[in-house]
């Protein structure tokens, strides 16, 4: 079974999903789940850069889409963007990059409570970091691709009234400050999450990646801004009459 999942993880971060809609949403919070459900998530935070122990924990979430009766797996989709030209060396977490290995998923939610946890204790999850060419548009950009599964027989029906933790992002504090430290820890960086994908038993797929919004899908560190992110797009405040234009 535990070869199955892995074979599962490793092609789910090889395959891309298009948004679907629905009264379903996605969260992305420092700390906790969202703080509209009781959780003690925020959506910016400042690190100091002053100690390599210790980790930052991006909390991602949803509330999921009528149906979802038989849950196995979740893919999900973050872009990172900092704002300096070229990605600093200290986000560069990729394979042979100057923090490779820094960052790590985890389904365990030690600590936190606020919002429902799907995940069965047999739960495996994998990330793929990638820079540059093909992914990534930008030298300042960097994608994490998630996906997490457990067995059949741990499958979960999740109500559409519940918030569900998703993933849990831990990134270390390695070389932050002294020799062989990497530059650009205090670099002001923003982090999208795209999109949270829910695989039902049933079906390899069953639902489309879920991209709308419930709460919050930008987190901020070090002063950036959620404009700083690459998929940041303005909200804009239409008029009763632009608003009926629309559907004529």
């Amino acid at each position: 079974m535990r070869i199955a999942l892995v074979a599962f993880l490793c092609f789910a971060l090889l395959i891309t999903n298009a948004p679907g809609v629905g009264a379903e949403g996605i969260n992305l919070y420092w700390n906790d789940c969202s703080p509209f459900r009781g959780g003690a998530g925020v959506t910016g935070i400042t690190n100091d850069c002053a100690s390599n122990s210790g980790s930052l924990v991006l909390v991602g979430s949803v509330v999921p889409p009528h149906g979802a009766t038989g849950i196995i797996a979740m893919e999900s989709e973050l872009y990172v963007t900092s704002t300096a030209p070229v990605l600093p060396a200290w986000w560069q977490m990729q394979s042979a990059g100057c923090r490779a290995g820094s960052i790590s998923v985890s389904t365990q939610f030690i600590g936190l409570s606020a919002c429902a946890n799907p995940w069965s204790s047999n739960a495996l999850a994998a990330n793929t970091y990638e820079t540059g060419a093909p992914c990534c548009s930008s030298p300042n950009l960097a994608r994490l691709r998630i996906a997490e599964a457990m067995p059949a027989a741990d499958s979960v029906a999740m109500s559409t009234s519940l918030e569900y933790y998703a993933f849990e992002v831990l990134i270390n504090r390695s070389k932050s400050i002294g020799t062989g430290s990497c530059e650009g820890c205090a670099t002001a960086t923003c982090i999208e999450l795209r999109y949270i994908q829910l695989d039902q038993l049933t079906a390899p797929i069953t639902f489309g990646a879920i991209s709308r919004v419930e709460q919050n899908r930008f987190v901020t560190y070090n002063g950036a801004q959620a404009n700083n992110c690459v998929g940041f797009t303005p909200v804009r405040n239409r008029t009763w009459g632009a608003v009926k234009a629309m559907y004529r």
